[in-house]
């Protein structure tokens, strides 16, 4: 709508232009047009130009601010900020602007003070230029890794602009994200005070000025609060959640274990403890030195002979040469060192059957200014004497006293366990990879683990803690997270089976006639009994699933909704496969959706090039040259003339490194990278490879935005 005297003044007063500024109205118009033609700098020519006539005025210094933005000339725009924050110190738009350069200065973390003082300026309509500052620092914050700050302040530049694609694909993006949970990523609503407590209108205060974007100020009414009502689950919960929106870490680990404690359900206690473990620069407080190990080789030729006998030394050079980085000179070999196998697997092959992985073993040769020797690493520091007894055992008198010894970083004893369980060959290329496997991550975390002790239970075991009623919430957090992580492993364990043998209440089935569902945390959609809901309410808890990423939930539900009894129809069943598809993280799984939904296509007599498209991406993250040779032959010579596919053909080329994206042959490609199946586009009509699908259509049902988030309703 083209500015007039009843639009808001630019200069970020809060007043119409008729009451603020009508002398300048001719001219805001003018350089609203020079804005809309992108004629920058003339705009800021009239801008100084006018500043001469009307020195200091808000509007002006406004105008000058974005112009300055525009033009990249970061220097003179900090200038012009100072100048604007000096002269109208309350001005939303000298605040929001300030916001801007700190944020790209010294990032998103330091800009949130400002932000938040640039929000208990603005009064009434939120000038443009402060919606554009939350974009600028939400999108800061998303970058440096601040998620719970990022979404807060993306979703208050959402409520204020629904409809912006661009702020809804930043969003979708940051829920998306896969290496957090979906209990960490499921921000609730704000808790509501109970209607009996006499601090209820103080209570409904703070509310008001958190939901206004208030956050520092809304935590101080909470906390004034709490000094008064005392332990009120309500108070210490919205504390952890406008702390989080400020990016205080340290203070939402704190308000999120004092939550965790006080009389709430145990599994709201529980999800909010794992936050706080997430939260942690150390999650389960068992967090060790990585070291590496130096030894010199006394005797070369003997050294080999005794490593090449030794069952625990396994020769991997020629199959890791690739994560060689470029040194010189290059390890002459390269081992992997086995724990010390219990389970009598007599060096067999099968992956189901190799011991852990301790460390891996460069042998250098001797140089001009230096002995042969022998590094080790990573190797976690509760296993540096087992490391060390083994060498003494295989390789005595071979090796010379440690030479070296070096903290090269920390991992999480727990994290050391999943990741590290075993080792694979895959069974195409017969490349050896340190990998893991369900059997064995399993056995260690089921057994092992439970004998390790861990700071966030005192020091204490799992075996120990579980004993204690004091310790079962913690405990049960720590599990909820290493459920988390097996997930991103691909694994599929029961950690039931871990809670009950610690005598801890289990996650079990959830009766969707027993909860609300619309308010089911996201966490636990994967335990609705599907088979119960009607197929709209599958869709909507599809929808929400897909929104978070949630591979198990979507898993179920999809699952459910083809198998509903009121089937759907066969587009929907081939979306619904298709959605299936692009969202598993198995790659069999990812296959069996594409071939049931190839054989749907082909039965109606349509076309299986999308599905084939599909597969073509999934074969090449598994790293099957000969699968995906076969699948671009096949679209070459059964499809190629189909609308998109030559297009999809020609992208996948320059995906792997085959083509110039302009077209050009590559002599020399590149090995390809792994995609994530998750990641490619299924439509070859579609020219956004990888839009996220939902069941009912981009829209939802009920008219809500294109990006639903729990809570908007």
């Amino acid at each position: 709508m083209p500015m007039d005297a009843y639009s808001p003044c630019p200069g970020g007063s809060g007043k119409k232009i008729k009451f603020c500024c009508p002398d300048l109205l001719a001219d805001h118009q003018k350089i609203e047009r020079m804005l809309s033609g992108k004629q920058f700098q003339a705009a800021l020519n009239h801008v100084e130009r006018l500043e001469e006539k009307h020195p200091g005025r808000a509007c002006l210094l406004a105008h000058r601010c974005l112009l300055l933005y525009l033009l990249d000339r970061t220097d003179e725009l900090e200038a012009a900020a100072a100048t604007f924050l000096q002269k109208h110190p309350a001005n939303p738009i000298a605040l929001a602007e300030t916001a801007i350069i700190v944020a790209r200065k010294q990032g998103g973390r330091a800009a949130l003070p400002w932000l938040q003082r640039t929000m208990e300026a603005v009064e009434t309509a939120m000038p443009m230029r402060v919606w554009q500052m939350l974009v600028i620092v939400g999108q800061t914050l998303a970058e440096e890794g601040e998620f719970l700050a990022a979404r807060a302040v993306l979703d208050h530049a959402l409520f204020f602009q629904p409809d912006d694609a661009e702020l809804i694909e930043a969003i979708r993006q940051l829920l998306g994200t896969r290496s957090l949970p979906p209990w960490f990523k499921d921000e609730r609503f704000l808790a509501s005070c109970p209607n009996d407590a006499p601090w209820k209108a103080d209570f409904d205060e703070a509310l008001q000025l958190a939901r206004r974007g208030r956050w520092a100020m809304a935590e101080r009414r909470f906390l004034a609060i709490a000094s008064q009502a005392g332990e009120q689950p309500a108070v210490w919960r919205n504390v952890a959640m406008v702390r989080g929106w400020l990016a205080d870490r340290q203070g939402c680990v704190k308000a999120l274990w004092k939550y965790s404690r006080l009389d709430v359900p145990l599994e709201d206690a529980v999800e909010a403890a794992a936050k706080a473990m997430l939260l942690s620069d150390d999650p389960l407080g068992d967090q060790a030195d990585l070291l590496s190990l130096t030894y010199p080789i006394v005797d070369v030729e003997q050294f080999q002979t005794a490593i090449a006998s030794a069952e625990q030394f396994r020769d991997v050079t020629k199959d890791m040469a690739s994560i060689v980085p470029d040194e010189t000179p290059p390890p002459r070999a390269i081992y992997l060192l086995d724990e010390p196998d219990l389970r009598g697997s007599g060096g067999s092959t099968d992956p189901e059957s190799r011991p852990r992985v301790i460390c891996s073993a460069w042998f250098y040769g001797k140089e001009t200014d230096r002995e042969a020797r022998l590094k080790l690493f990573p190797i976690v520091a509760n296993e540096e004497q087992a490391v060390v007894r083994l060498l003494g055992h295989v390789l005595f008198g071979v090796l010379g006293p440690l030479a070296e010894r070096n903290v090269v970083g920390r991992r999480s004893r727990t994290r050391e366990l999943i990741v590290n369980t075993g080792f694979s060959v895959s069974e195409t290329t017969d490349r050896i990879s340190l990998s893991n496997n369900q059997r064995d991550c399993e056995d260690v975390l089921f057994q092992k683990w439970l004998d390790g002790p861990l700071g966030v239970l005192d020091g204490k075991t799992p075996l120990e803690a579980a004993k204690e009623a004091k310790y079962h919430v913690p405990l049960l957090a720590a599990i909820l997270l290493m459920e988390f992580w097996t997930q991103g492993h691909g694994f599929e364990i029961d950690f039931n089976r871990l809670r009950a043998r610690l005598g801890l209440p289990t996650l079990d089935p959830i009766d969707p006639d027993q909860v609300e569902i619309a308010r089911l945390p996201v966490g636990r959609l994967s335990r609705v009994m599907a088979e119960k809901l009607p197929q709209a309410e599958l869709r909507t808890l599809l929808r929400i699933a897909s929104v978070f990423k949630y591979v198990p939930a979507i898993r179920k539900l999809g699952r459910a909704l083809l198998d509903h009894p009121d089937s759907t129809n066969l587009a929907e069943r081939m979306s619904i496969l298709s959605f299936l598809a692009r969202a598993e993280v198995k790659f069999d799984r990812a296959l069996a959706y594409i071939d049931e939904g190839r054989k749907l296509a082909e039965s109606n007599g349509e076309s299986s090039a999308s599905w084939d498209l599909m597969e073509l991406s999934v074969q090449l993250a598994r790293g099957l040259p000969d699968e995906v040779a076969r699948l671009f032959e096949h679209l070459q010579k059964e499809h190629i003339h189909e609308p998109g596919v030559a297009a999809a053909l020609s992208n996948f080329l320059v995906q792997i490194g085959a083509l110039t994206p302009d077209g050009f042959v590559v002599e020399e490609s590149p090995a390809p990278s792994p995609v994530e199946p998750s990641l490619a586009g299924s439509n070859p009509q579609d020219a956004e490879s990888g839009k996220l699908w939902t069941p009912g259509g981009e829209s939802g049902e009920g008219g809500k935005p294109k990006l639903w988030i729990p809570g908007m309703d």
